[in-house]
């Protein structure tokens, strides 16, 4: 099994003033999974919390005993824990939370102000390994009686170094307000202070002490351990660690990047919705529908509305969102706003298996980028871990769950419904569309498989070479006796190399108990890429639904924003298409 890297990021109350918030964080944590990385979320109590249960505290008792106000104060972080891991869920990233008592986490010496001491690490590795996120309560442990205690007030930065460092030295990212560590405070008026690149240990104790708890920065040092502060969303941060300190050029401030998006259906309601909790960093230009006169959200402005795709497209804009489906006009929005300079962002798997390799040559020839993380597995970064396969080299197969549609529909039937009506229940929920022909036929799970057969494989398969096989032949009594007997039916999509050619398919399988397969359900995805040298990478997400599809959309606009593209997997070209003739595709 390959093993991917851990983060540890602390996510503070000041990136947390209400419950809203929280889907901000998700996307900052989604960030990292679509990179490839396991992430450890150490989160506070929402902003003002923790203030708020020490005063209700104060004013029932004026002396609390310590160990019962620690477990009362640290209410909030466990409520946050809780918020945090229910919007993962709606956005479909696979997480566990974590109580102190499971984490195994100790702490020594008074009640209120403990140092923490010892860590089960074996138990948080074992969770990571099976969910990409493993959150956990900031500020609060317990002592060697079990009894709580907190680390101090900011503690949560404190939990956050001590589990990087029990984890080996992990990567740590404190998440605050500010984007790193200035020479002063940048809310107090004055002229515009500088922000540190990299700063010392000590010359942060001196700088940063209100940013950041001062036990948690001198535990640091104790372990040489480095650590970032940082912004959500932010490109890059302070570095604290041994220095030497050195101070950022002056910055200009950033303008809103334009965006014009095509489509406010299921998914692009919710790409709006994200793009407008960020007014700072996006700015829609305008929304092109089929039909202006179709009821909308109210909080989705009729005034941008259009239903003339080209007017749109004649407007300014930095970034074109493109989630209309179909073929025309899709493809030739695509390609006019690429060649009129524009980044382009789209979840449309037909064009993308069609026409994608066309579409990043236009792309390259006119110094953009094309992004599609979302034309496959919904928030399963499926397009990103096929990329980051292909750069570790030895890919030997791909298969995996990529119709969420259809999954939904195969555990109905396991659980003895009719075909019709588990049917009719996808398309109840927004898993399905009105017409289901190209779900339950494999035709999707089709498309996607030749989107990720040249990401991982540099090959480009054409329709026909895939040879599919569908759900909607199946006998729903036949799939529900073997659920019974232990076997999970699966439309599995698989592609491997058979010596120099690629054989694909996409097909139902019986996946016994155990096999990874077996255990993905409902909407959920998943796809596992093994390679010549026996590792395999493997992950899961929800693959259909409105939010899910939304996130890997917008975390697209969200590289476009940190103008890293040039530096992840998922702004990266394919490995270029190989000649049929050198790499042959099986199939007819």
């Amino acid at each position: 099994m390959n093993t991917p890297s851990i983060v540890v990021l602390k996510l503070g109350s000041s990136v947390l003033p209400g419950p809203a918030a929280f889907a901000t964080v998700v996307q900052e944590i989604y960030r990292h999974v679509r990179q490839g990385q396991k992430v450890v979320a150490v989160v506070s109590a929402v902003e003002g919390q923790t203030n708020r249960m020490l005063a209700d505290a104060e004013a029932v008792s004026a002396e609390p005993a310590p160990h019962l106000l620690a477990e009362f104060a640290g209410f909030g972080e466990r409520q946050s824990t809780l918020l945090l891991a229910l919007a993962l869920e709606r956005a479909g990233v696979p997480a566990v939370h974590l109580s102190p008592a499971e984490l195994g986490l100790i702490a020594l010496g008074a009640p209120l102000d403990a140092d923490p001491a010892a860590l089960d690490t074996t138990r948080l590795r074992a969770a990571l390994e099976a969910h990409a996120v493993a959150v956990v309560p900031g500020f609060v442990a317990q002592d060697q009686a079990g009894r709580p205690v907190l680390l101090g007030r900011g503690g949560s930065d404190l939990t956050a170094l001590f589990i990087a460092d029990a984890l080996g030295r992990a990567e740590c990212r404190l998440i605050k307000d500010v984007d790193g560590i200035y020479e002063r405070d940048p809310a107090v008026p004055g002229v515009a202070p500088r922000r540190y690149r990299e700063i010392t240990w000590a010359d942060a104790l001196a700088v940063a002490g209100k940013l950041v708890q001062a036990k948690a920065v001198v535990f640091a040092e104790s372990r040489a351990l480095s650590f970032e502060v940082a912004a959500l969303g932010a490109a890059g941060g302070t570095r604290v660690g041994p220095g030497p300190t050195r101070l950022m050029p002056q910055l200009h401030p950033r303008r809103p990047l334009k965006v014009a998006l095509f489509g406010a259906g299921t998914v692009g309601y919710g790409v709006y919705r994200h793009l407008a909790s960020q007014p700072e960093r996006f700015e829609v230009v305008g929304v092109a529908v089929r039909d202006v006169a179709n009821p909308r959200p109210e909080d989705l402005p009729r005034e941008l509305l259009t239903d003339d795709p080209w007017e749109l497209l004649a407007r300014p804009a930095d970034v074109v969102i493109e989630l209309l489906g179909g073929e025309e006009p899709a493809l030739e929005i695509i390609a006019r706003a690429l060649e009129s300079g524009r980044d382009v962002i789209t979840a449309n798997k037909p064009i993308v298996a069609e026409h994608g390799a066309l579409l990043e040559e236009i792309a390259v020839r006119h110094g953009r980028r094309i992004a599609w993380s979302a034309s496959v597995g919904g928030s399963l970064p499926a397009v990103e871990l096929a990329r980051q396969a292909a750069a570790r080299g030895g890919v030997q197969a791909i298969d995996g769950v990529l119709n969420g549609t259809c999954n939904f529909i195969l555990d109905r039937l396991a659980a003895g419904n009719s075909f019709d009506a588990a049917l009719a229940e996808a398309q109840a929920r927004g898993f399905a569309e009105a017409d289901p022909t190209q779900d339950i036929s494999g035709g999707d799970a089709a498309a996607k498989l030749r989107i990720l057969a040249r990401a991982a494989f540099g090959a480009e398969l054409h329709a026909r070479q895939v040879r599919t096989t569908g759900i909607d032949g199946l006998d729903a009594v036949a799939v529900h006796a073997a659920a019974q007997a232990g076997t999970a039916t699966r439309l599995v999509a698989s592609c491997a190399l058979e010596g120099s050619a690629l054989a694909a398919d996409v097909a139902p399988r019986l996946a016994p108990a155990g096999d990874p397969l077996a255990a993905v359900h409902a909407e959920w995805n998943l796809l596992r890429i093994r390679f010549e040298d026996g590792a395999e990478m493997v992950a899961r997400g929800k693959g259909a639904g409105r939010w899910p599809t939304a996130e890997a959309v917008f975390a697209d606009v969200l590289d476009v924003w940190r103008g890293d593209w040039h530096q992840t997997a998922v702004w990266c070209q394919s490995p270029p298409p190989k000649p049929l003739a050198h790499l042959a595709a099986t199939g007819t």
